[in-house]
């Protein structure tokens, strides 16, 4: 979603505050999405095909973990790795595709921006945008090989709050 909002010209007003406070430009964007498909894979190539795709056997024990844990103990371990082990060799596994999906994700960017009159032709732009407005952390896919030391464990983050500032000269 996002929106454009013009704010108001201050007409009225003497020439220092319509200057200063008046026709001001405010821009946001807000992204939200669902976390995406994740494959788990073993990460041994025990089917001996040579090409190292195995997903991992399903050991019969639930994948889920409960939702209202702490973010450190998601980030530790994402989904129950004990769900998993190494395919038997000889086979593919018995685990599939797009099993398990990676954290959602929220986000909201926003622009402020002001051009100001030099002369007929000439304008001075303002511009201050702001990334990731709230400083909300959006965590990464968790590792998904079984053969991996963190397997189930989520080792990156979306950027953190970042603003920039800059001036534009318009001719």
């Amino acid at each position: 979603m996002s929106g454009v909002w013009a704010h108001p010209q201050l007409k009225g007003q003497n020439l220092f505050v319509r200057t200063i406070l008046g026709g001001w430009q405010s821009n946001f964007i807000y992204t939200s999405q669902v976390g995406t498909p994740l494959n788990v894979l073993s990460g041994v190539d025990n089917s001996l095909s040579g090409v190292g795709f195995d997903f991992p056997d399903l050991t019969g024990t639930s994948w889920h973990l409960p939702n209202d844990r702490s973010e450190q103990a998601k980030i530790l371990e994402w989904f129950n790795t004990a769900a998993f082990r190494q395919n038997a060799v000889g086979t593919f596994g018995t685990g599939g595709r797009n099993q398990l999906r990676v954290p959602g994700m929220w986000d909201l960017d926003y622009s402020l921006f002001k051009s100001f009159a030099i002369k007929e032709r000439l304008k001075l732009q303002y511009r201050s945008e702001f990334f990731n407005v709230f400083n909300h952390t959006n965590l990464g896919a968790p590792n998904s090989t079984v053969s991996s030391a963190t397997f189930g464990r989520i080792t990156s983050a979306g950027t953190p709050r970042q603003l920039q500032m800059s001036l534009k000269l318009v001719f």
